[in-house]
Parts: C-alpha cells; structure tokens; sequence
C-alpha cells in the first residue's frame, strides 16, 4: 500500500522546491553567499582583502555554520524515519493505518516552524545589535552581507531545535501506544537509540563570535 502524503518540514519543503538532490541545493547556497561576500567586498572597494588568509578566516563562520546546519539535518531526518518505522512491528496497525500514523507524526506545524524561525532572526538582531556594525564607506556591503548571514543561520538553528524537539515528542507519543512488546527482543530498542543522536548534532555554538570588519584598502 502506497504512503500517505505528507507535509515536509520547513526547510526540507523549500528545497524540494529547487527540484535539486540536497547535498546539490546545499551546493548551491554555499556558492550563493560565497558570490554574495565577493560582490560586499567589490562594492566596498576593499577585493584586494580577499587575497588574506586573515579576511576568510574572520568571513565564513556564518557560512559554515548554514552548511553544518543543512548536512546535519539530512542525518537527523534519515534517523527520525527510521525511528518511526522502528514502530511498525510494535503496534497492532495493519499497513494503511500505520503509514497514515506516520503521515500524521511526521507532520510538522508549519505555524510553529515560522515563528522558531523569526525568533532566531530576532535573536540575531538582538544580541548581534547591527545598528553597531561599521555602516561607513568601505564597509556598507560587509555589514549588509554579516546581517543577512547572522539572520540566516539563527534562523535556521532555531528552526533545528524546534524541528527537533517537536520530532522527540512525536516519537514519544508513539511510544506511549499500545504497543507489542518483547523483552527478549534487542530490536525494540531502536525507537529509543534513534533519539540521541539527533540531539547531539543539533547543538552547536548558539552565538558565536561575530567576525571582524574587514580593513578598509
């Protein structure tokens, strides 16, 4: 029997909306915001930074932490699937009902997923205070590309431990069903194995440190 239709998560909905493979779509942000940092150091009239070890090294923070975001993820979901079929032989559901379960418990609340979102953004204004950047000549388009980066990865942190979070109380939702059990059977300890992993990928440094303005030519 055919799965039940299902509403991907935030993130993993708008990449399917490139219609590209993940790992490509990631690709394509990475060379994205790279293109976006040249063009800020263009338009500064600062290019010749791009020649220092120093300058990349204090730019791409931002953007490493987008890319770790993004890759960890697919692991996270690939466990979280896993975990719910780990299910399947433990509740008394036939084929149809179960996937329809699935269905259901792999549904996010895309109102919820938003507003993580938007409090990561607000986060991000708040402690980064971008009113305090060097807004002058020579770093105008630096500062600009820092606000959209520092946006863009608190955003999708916040969204991270919400999707998380919501994903380890679905699951132990399920767990609280009716459930076939057998003790002299290892295999049901899948479902509970499943949830550690996610938790630990998804924690890296909530507020790092912001980079430094680079020196004016």
């Amino acid at each position: 029997m055919a799965e039940e239709p299902r509403t991907y998560p935030l993130v993993e909905a708008l990449m399917k909306k490139s219609r590209l493979p993940w790992y490509w779509a990631t690709a394509v942000v990475t060379v994205v915001l790279l293109l976006l940092l040249i063009l800020a150091t263009f338009l500064d009239g600062v290019i010749n930074n791009l020649s220092t070890w120093r300058f990349w090294q204090n730019n791409l923070e931002g953007l490493v932490l987008i890319i770790y975001i993004l890759v960890v993820y697919t692991f996270m979901w690939r466990l979280r699937e896993r975990a719910i079929q780990a299910f399947r032989p433990l509740l008394p559901l036939d084929e149809g009902d179960f996937n329809r379960l699935a269905a259901e418990v792999g549904t996010p609340k895309r109102r919820w997923e938003w507003t993580s979102v938007l409090i990561g953004v607000g986060l991000a204004v708040g402690l980064g205070q971008p009113w305090n950047l060097p807004w002058g000549p020579g770093e105008l388009w630096w500062s600009v590309y820092l606000v959209i980066t520092e946006g863009l990865m608190n955003g999708l942190l916040a969204w991270l431990i919400y999707d998380t979070l919501a994903g380890a109380v679905r699951i132990n939702r399920l767990s609280r069903r009716h459930l076939k059990l057998d003790i002299f059977d290892t295999e049901l300890m899948i479902p509970g194995k499943m949830l550690g992993f996610p938790r630990a990928l998804s924690t890296p440094i909530w507020d790092s440190p912001r980079a430094a303005p680079p020196p004016s030519a």
